[in-house]
Parts: C-alpha cells; structure tokens; sequence
C-alpha cells in the first residue's frame, strides 16, 4: 500500500508540474552560430550548430548555459582546457572494428555536422532536437566518413519555485560495424557527458548522501550530483545534475574538479563500450536554481525523473 501510495504522489508531482509550467512563454531564436532558447527576457541556454574559431573545433553542446538567476554558468574553450565545450560529450577512444580512429576528447580526426534542427512546444515545454554526424577521418578514405548518426533532444521546461529543469536525452547510433566510444585510457576513466562550469573553486559538491570530496580518480556518489556555488560562507545557487536510473551510465561515478577543469559523470569508463546496432540512448537531467531554492526538493525532482524514464 504504501508503494502503490509513493507511485501516485510521484504521478501527482509530475502532472501537477506539468499544470503549473502550461502557457509560460519559452521561445528559441535562431541565430548565425546556433539556437537561443530564452523564459520571457531571460536567456536559458544556446545551443551551437557552428563550431567556434580555434584549434579544438567542434559543434552540437551547449554553451551558454545560464543559470536560474541569468547569469553564464559555463565555459567554452578556456586557455587551460581549450578542447573543453560547455555542457558537451566527448569521448577519448573512438574505436572502429577494434583500431583508435578518432579522439573527440581533444577533437582529433572528427568533427560533427548538425543538421535537421527542429523546435516544438508542447504543453508550455520547448524541445529542440538535431541529428548529428560524427565525421571520421580514415586512411583509406579521401573523404571523411559517416560513422554515426546522433539525434540530440533538449527540453526545457519553465521555471518552477526557484529552479529550472532541462532534460537532455542522446540517442548515438552506428552507421558502420563494430562502433566503440571509451574513456580515457587510464584509471580516471573520464569521458560522456562533460560539464566546464565557472569558478569551480568556489563549487562544493553534494549527493543524496551529503557533502562530497573530490577525488582525482572517480568517486561512486549515486545518482545526481548538485554543484553548489558558495562565496564567503553563502550559496548563491548552482546546477544539479542527474542521469537517468534505467541507463547504462547509472553507475554512479563521477570525476569531480574543485579547480579549473570539467565535471563528469563516467561512462563508459576505460574500457570501450560496444554501441549495440539499435543505438546507445543517454538521458540526463540539469536542474539549475537560485539562491532560495529549497534543496531538500532534489530528491523529489529526481524521483520524477526515474518515474518518466521507465516509460
């Protein structure tokens, strides 16, 4: 009884959610160098479709992504990291049939190709979604190489008591055989999605469990992670992020930087991962929030998320 009880508060959760965010007004630009998706006047995130100009190019992440009060949580290209993207995923080992081909940590023979970028409202909900080519630079090919096609999916729902939820969901499928995506090839094990926040010596990180130390190796916190941000004593808000329970990232493992440098939820580790024929699907949830926001709340906003990604 008091499961069937927990399942029905989680329904009402979600639906009233749902009732309470219908008819705001979310809204997407489009822009020479992307998407910007904006609450009213205040700007959400932007979504590049043309790589910046350096060395390290790439497209198709988010940069910016603002936080609840509006302000710039991320960092593009920075001197000390200049292949780090914002809100991005990356790869160190992309293997096909067994051999290296490609390094999308450090964007190294691959490049990405956004095309047939589509926006829809739902409900008061913005989605917008690309597919994306990964560009493989073989030897035995004059030209570069499709070898997966990604279709990208952000929804951004409106601004709750405080908080903003963004769903991000990846669905990476191969278009050639024996396809392998894999971390660094060491015992940090970074690789997936991958966050360059600002003044990440002023983030302190959090779980379900409390306070976390980072580590240089990956740390097992669970299911989310919450980046607080904290001057002189106070929080001034922050960024909390999820991966989906039913995933195959759900591991739990994080690297987490209290130093110039990203923040990561590990997957696949190492060892490559096989992407199976049917596609690799990732989903995450980003709650940004405000200074007032009541944390205790995380636990609820995740239940939601474990509850719609079951179905």
């Amino acid at each position: 009884m008091e499961r069937v009880s927990k399942t029905c508060f989680l329904l009402f959760l979600f639906c009233i959610s749902a009732v309470f965010v219908y008819g705001q007004e979310i809204s997407v630009v489009k822009e020479a160098e992307g998407f910007l998706i904006t609450d009213k006047d205040r700007p959400v995130l932007f979504y590049r479709t043309v790589p910046e100009v350096g060395a390290y190019k790439r497209s198709g992440y988010i940069h910016p992504l603002f936080g609840y009060d509006g302000k710039v949580l991320t960092e593009s290209s920075p001197s000390d990291h200049p292949y780090q993207h914002g809100v991005y995923w990356a790869w160190h080992q992309i293997l096909l049939a067994g051999v290296q081909v490609a390094n999308g940590w450090i964007c190294k023979d691959i490049s990405w190709d956004v095309r047939k970028v589509k926006v829809r409202k739902r409900k008061g909900v913005l989605i917008l979604s690309s597919q994306v080519d990964w560009l493989v630079a073989l030897k035995e090919k004059r030209k570069k190489t499709k070898i997966v096609k990604e279709d990208t999916e952000i929804t951004v729902y409106p601004k709750g008591k405080g908080y903003r939820v963004i769903d991000l969901r990846l669905h990476v499928k191969p278009l050639l055989d024996e396809v392998c995506v894999g971390g660094a090839d060491n015992e940090k094990g970074y690789g997936g999605l991958s966050l360059r926040l600002k003044d990440a010596e002023q983030i302190r990180f959090f779980s379900e469990n409390g306070y976390v130390q980072p580590k240089e190796t990956p740390v097992v916190a669970g299911g989310w992670m919450d980046f607080r941000k904290h001057v002189d004593g106070g929080n001034k808000g922050g960024l909390v992020v999820m991966v989906d329970p039913k995933g195959p990232d759900h591991g739990g493992k994080w690297i987490l930087r209290d130093f110039k440098s990203m923040q990561n939820p590990v997957f696949p580790g190492n060892v490559p991962f096989s992407i199976p024929s049917s596609g690799l699907v990732l989903s995450y949830r980003l709650l940004v929030y405000g200074e007032d926001f009541d944390s205790l709340l995380i636990s609820d906003i995740f239940k939601t998320f474990y509850f719609s990604s079951k179905n």
